[in-house]
């Protein structure tokens, strides 16, 4: 696109923005998306997204057992022991129920939750999350 008279514009392809239409076009940085040609500014990345990449055209939902809490992300934050998020584009983690833990040693299983029984000691079991004694059975 050439603007009236010899200064010439330039309308920048997705994936790179350009606020001075006679300068050159930027590239998107991580954090942000450039979804179509001609913007003005980078898009940041939405609460439950990131992006780890540079000249994206979109942003990345936070996997299974990570969160996204804050905008421009570059890349997600893992759960705390203890904690898990249970599907993609999570912007907070849920504390495992009583009686289990986050074992980050386990893999993330289809719900996003690596919570085990935490070993009470002899003499209990587990019942529907709550420990109680063997003498109660």
């Amino acid at each position: 696109m050439l603007s009236v008279g010899s200064t010439r514009t330039i309308s920048c392809p997705a994936g790179k923005y350009n606020p001075n239409p006679r300068e050159s076009c930027k590239i998107c940085n991580a954090g942000f998306k450039c979804p179509e040609d001609g913007l003005v500014n980078q898009i940041p990345c939405p609460e439950g997204e990131y992006q780890d990449e540079v000249e994206a055209l979109f942003c990345k939902p936070c996997p299974l057992g990570y969160y996204c809490s804050v905008t421009n992300l570059t890349s997600p934050i893992l759960c705390e022991s203890g904690w898990y998020a249970s599907a993609f584009g999570m912007t907070n983690c849920t504390q495992c129920d009583y009686g289990f833990e986050e074992d980050l040693s386990m893999p993330v299983d289809e719900g996003g939750i690596r919570c085990k029984t935490v070993p009470y000691g002899n003499g209990f079991y587990l019942e529907n999350k709550i420990y109680l004694k063997l003498a109660d059975k």
